[in-house]
């Protein structure tokens, strides 16, 4: 759930992939331009964040962001040179509203 203010995207998010507790909530924050949106998430305590970028459109069913993603998970000191590329993964997602 987030809340727009002059652009300025605040709220939470919460996830049912990966290993967070399905009701835990993480910070999101980020910006609203028109239709387009970027928000970046702080998963705190398990080692990544995570940054979507979209746009607001709609279908046959209604509104939704379209959004691509790129998750980085921490990388040792020592591992960086070798592993830091392998720790940035991306993907798409879409997000509709939630029922009440």
């Amino acid at each position: 759930m987030f809340t727009v203010t002059d652009g300025l995207l605040s709220g939470h998010y919460q996830t049912a992939l990966g290993q967070p507790d399905k009701s835990k909530k993480f910070p999101l924050t980020g910006f609203v331009e028109g239709d387009q949106i970027t928000f970046t998430v702080n998963f705190k305590g398990y080692g990544s964040l995570t940054s979507w970028t979209g746009q607001l459109t709609e279908d046959e069913t209604g509104e939704y962001i379209r959004t691509l993603w790129n998750l980085t998970r921490n990388v040792e000191d020592a591992d960086e040179d070798a592993q830091l590329w392998q720790s940035i993964t991306s993907g798409a997602s879409d997000f509709r509203r939630a029922e009440d």
